[in-house]
């Protein structure tokens, strides 16, 4: 089937005339850059960005940006095929905007989940740590013409199995020289993950675990920790699918992010 580009602007526009676009504060949608761990001395690597929803979608556009001093080279974008999507991709200065439409006669409906596109990518020799990557100006909208809420999940590539960002480490260091909250990885996850942490100094730390309604579900830390980065396991046991929060608290510091549960 012939590929065509349909500007997203346009693809709102045709919508708007039926009706009025709203926000459609439905159910949990994700959209998640894949985390993935390979062995030292890798030069290639593979990044995925998947769909995940539980609404009927019908349009997506996002932005994946490129990272430059860790990537090398010319990185090669893969979209999906299937005679039922366009799917448009193109390099802006680093950044990859990429386009999902359906075409078909029906939405992509509720509970699906799509790998709308992969992007490889070169590693710098002799690189070993973790970066991450997200997405951003991240547009969902149903065929009624309503922007609908989604969650975003970034990736962490970690190459050597190092649980740290080089962007927060100074070479012949062994802590980070600020406080850090990673990503979890796996994100999206099945029944565990990880979530990796860093202290610049002694303090006492939190880590808890929250639903969307802020409720306390489980406190994975809670005690006096020194210097260093720290991994700790979240085991989901019998916790149904959804988008959870996750807290940390140290000498003032706090941060909050969201991780996606997919049973």
């Amino acid at each position: 089937m012939k590929r065509f580009f349909i500007p997203f602007q346009m693809v709102l526009a045709i919508v708007v005339i039926v009706t009025c676009p709203v926000r459609d504060a439905g159910a949990t949608n994700a959209l998640s850059v894949v985390s993935n761990t390979y062995p030292s001395g890798t030069r290639a690597i593979e990044v995925a960005v998947t769909l995940t929803n539980d609404d009927a979608v019908w349009g997506v556009q996002f932005y994946l940006r490129d990272t430059p001093d860790v990537f090398t080279g010319d990185s090669v974008l893969s979209l999906l095929e299937d005679d039922d999507f366009v799917v448009q991709g193109n390099d802006v200065g680093g950044v990859y905007r990429v386009i999902f439409l359906n075409i078909s006669l029906n939405d992509i409906p509720s509970g699906s989940f799509q790998t709308i596109c992969t992007v490889q990518y070169t590693v710098e020799p002799e690189f070993q740590g973790a970066v991450e990557l997200d997405l951003s100006n991240i547009e969902l909208i149903n065929r009624h013409g309503q922007y609908m809420d989604v969650v975003t999940s970034k990736g962490v590539i970690t190459i050597g199995g190092s649980t740290y960002l080089t962007e927060d480490i100074t070479i012949g260091e062994h802590f980070p020289a600020s406080f850090l909250l990673m990503q979890n990885a796996p994100n999206p996850f099945n029944s565990e993950t990880s979530i990796t942490f860093g202290l610049p100094v002694s303090t006492r730390v939190t880590l808890t675990i929250y639903n969307l309604l802020g409720q306390a579900m489980q406190t994975l830390v809670d005690s006096e920790l020194t210097p260093g980065y720290f991994t700790i396991p979240w085991n989901v046991q019998d916790t149904p699918s959804g988008v959870y929060l996750y807290t940390m608290k140290a000498n003032g510091f706090q941060e909050t992010k969201r991780m996606l549960l997919l049973r």
